[in-house]
């Protein structure tokens, strides 16, 4: 499903993004982790074909969706850290609206009830505005699971559910899988990669360290982390003062 290679990203005469080779399969669920603006962001977006990579190669379900990003861009699902909202609009004229931007696009029109077969009732009359956090981090995965993406791409996804609202979501995603879909996840909730994920990427100042298969394996992700930095740190021959060392424990509980 995903091939990249080389993928990378200056901005500001800064690498946020350096070197980058990934590939996913289909049916798989892929993680990544690191410590805050390690790239992960970065690298969703230009999966998500939202931010072009300064040089590198992508090909997505055999389209180079670098050249042809919106031949890509029907079949991806994508949930932000941050869901941005039309907020004036109600749920229900906005999950409208997405159905007929997407059939207008594919000829395929999304059944915007999608949003209450998995998530329950949505208050569907009320203005986006007015809804809580978690509310709107759930109609971000509505609007992105509502055309049965072939990938879907996560950034934090879980970041301010309630617990029945994180396990419709769970439930979601592993039901995009069943059906050959693949995914990815970008988080440092341990426990949700552990438990959702077939291989976890492990990135650092931009870099894709290393990807560990986890075929049900006890795995410390946090630890293996922190002993790919420290060799990484090692490997590049800088001093790094001590308090790195805790902010990322405290980053990666």
């Amino acid at each position: 499903m995903i091939k990249a290679h080389g993928l990378s990203k200056i901005h500001d005469h800064a690498a946020l993004l350096a070197n980058v080779d990934l590939e996913v399969g289909r049916g798989k669920t892929f993680g990544l982790t690191g410590l805050n603006g390690s790239g992960r962001t970065t690298l969703l977006s230009i999966l998500a074909t939202l931010v072009k990579p300064t040089s590198g190669s992508l090909e997505m379900d055999g389209i180079d969706a670098l050249k042809s990003p919106h031949l890509a861009r029907p079949f991806i699902g994508y949930v932000s850290e941050s869901p941005s909202f039309v907020d004036h609009l109600t749920v229900g004229e906005y999950l409208e609206f997405l159905s007929a931007c997407r059939k207008s696009r594919s000829g395929i029109g999304p059944s915007a009830t999608l949003s209450e077969e998995t998530f329950g009732s949505f208050p569907r009359a009320s203005p986006i505005r007015s809804l809580s956090r978690g509310l709107k981090q759930q109609l971000a995965w509505a609007a992105a699971l509502m055309h049965a993406p072939r990938l879907l791409l996560l950034d934090e996804p879980m970041s301010h559910l309630d617990p029945l609202a994180g396990a419709r979501c769970e439930s979601a995603l592993k039901n995009v899988r069943r059906e050959g879909g693949t995914v990815v996840i970008a988080s440092n909730h341990i426990a949700d990669l552990q438990n959702l994920c077939d291989e976890v990427g492990f990135m650092h100042q931009g870099r894709l360290l290393k990807v560990v298969k986890l075929e049900g394996r006890d795995l410390n992700l946090a630890d293996v982390l922190h002993d790919l930095i420290d060799q990484q740190l090692g490997s590049d021959s800088r001093v790094v003062p001590a308090s790195s060392a805790a902010a990322s424990r405290r980053d990666l509980p």
